[in-house]
């Protein structure tokens, strides 16, 4: 998911790091999409996960007890990996850019300020559905967009295509 933050002068962004000066220019903020699961999903899943224990435990009144409990087992495992994924934090980029100036900041903290009339964006196919965007300087080239989709990717390209020629 991408969103796009306008910079007009005066107005204070969300995140200061990626500010640069003047009016013109545009700052996008790049993370990942993570579709929340609604209420009537979470109560299907719970429904299922009893069924699946109630299952599980039948074999044991028989005296089959190794398998319920790997069954088991594995079921907390992943509610679990399930609550820590929905937990962690997003992985997110910034990238404004401005006339003259590009400044790039990843999911690291780690923030790069470039020159805007050397950069160009490079595009890779890795691969069938793998697009890898790059922004290429003379002494530098930054991977950009990691967090998106394929389709997210490609929107992205032309807005920063669009914005490098016009910096």
């Amino acid at each position: 998911m991408y969103l796009i933050y306008g910079c007009p002068a005066g107005r204070q962004l969300v995140d200061e790091s990626v500010a640069h000066p003047g009016n013109s220019g545009i700052v996008l903020h790049l993370r990942q999409s993570r579709a929340a699961l609604p209420q009537e999903a979470r109560t299907v899943f719970t429904i299922l996960i009893g069924l699946f224990m109630a299952a599980s435990i039948l074999p044991v009144l028989h005296g089959y007890w190794l398998g319920p409990v790997y069954a088991l087992g594995t079921m907390a495992l992943l509610v679990r990996a399930l609550e820590w994924h929905a937990r962690s934090a997003r992985d997110a980029e910034w990238l404004a850019i401005a006339v003259g100036r590009v400044r790039w900041r990843g999911k690291d903290d780690k923030a790069i300020d470039l020159p805007a009339q050397p950069v160009s964006l490079v595009q890779e196919n890795a691969g069938s559905d793998r697009l890898r965007l790059y922004l290429d300087c003379q002494w530098q080239r930054v991977e950009i967009g990691v967090c998106l989709d394929s389709d997210e990717k490609q929107a992205v390209a032309r807005l920063v295509e669009d914005h490098l020629r016009e910096a």
